[in-house]
């Protein structure tokens, strides 16, 4: 469910809200047979959520305020998730959008996320596979392993920081034609990953 409108009114302009609450349930039933050995699973996952946003305009050419710095507005938006199987994990972020004048734009944003691992990287059983070659990159060598897969139910959450910035600019007016560039950090701590991935 999403609602979305302008409650009331700046100077600059009107603020605009948006607000969205969600219900996802998965179920996750598998059977394996590899040989003599059968594997079961049942896996499920109830996730519910709630976000809310807002932007706010600061200076605005048009209403006569601020008006020497152009079209200037801030937004803010901040979102929970419950996990049935996990626990609450919480996002958050910011931006400014700014247009000095009309042919340019410029956006500036940052982000923080929290991300869950999936039911499978928490619930799969575990499967060991023997003989399994494999490149070693610490002798250089390649050998063979006994090979675990499955799921690890320590796995904690990882945490991912975003910050964008970017500019469009539209040199002829009453045309299609643009330039944008764009530049993103993104810093990941704890991220979830299978092996080799370094």
């Amino acid at each position: 469910a999403t609602a979305n409108g302008k409650p009331f009114s700046l100077p600059a302009g009107a603020v605009s809200t948006s607000f969205k609450a969600g219900l996802d349930h998965r179920q996750l039933d598998s059977f394996t047979q590899r040989g003599s050995l059968a594997i079961d699973s049942s896996l499920a996952r109830t996730q519910a959520e709630a976000q809310a946003s807002i932007d706010v305009p600061i200076a605005s050419r048009r209403n006569e305020v601020l008006s020497g710095l152009g079209e200037l507005s801030a937004n803010a938006n901040a979102a929970i998730d419950h996990y049935s199987d996990f626990g609450d994990l919480l996002t958050w972020g910011g931006g400014l959008t700014w247009r000095p004048i009309e042919p340019v734009q410029i956006l500036a944003s940052y982000t923080s996320e929290e991300g869950a691992p999936s039911i499978q990287q928490l619930g799969n059983p575990l499967i060991t596979t023997p003989n399994v070659r494999v490149f070693d990159y610490v002798t250089g060598q390649t050998v063979e392993i006994t090979r675990l897969d499955g799921g690890n139910a320590s796995l904690g959450a990882d945490h991912r920081q975003t910050l964008k910035l970017g500019g469009r600019v539209q040199p002829i007016s009453g045309t299609d034609f643009s330039l944008q560039a764009d530049y993103v950090r993104t810093r990941i701590d704890d991220p979830i990953a299978g092996f080799p991935t370094a």
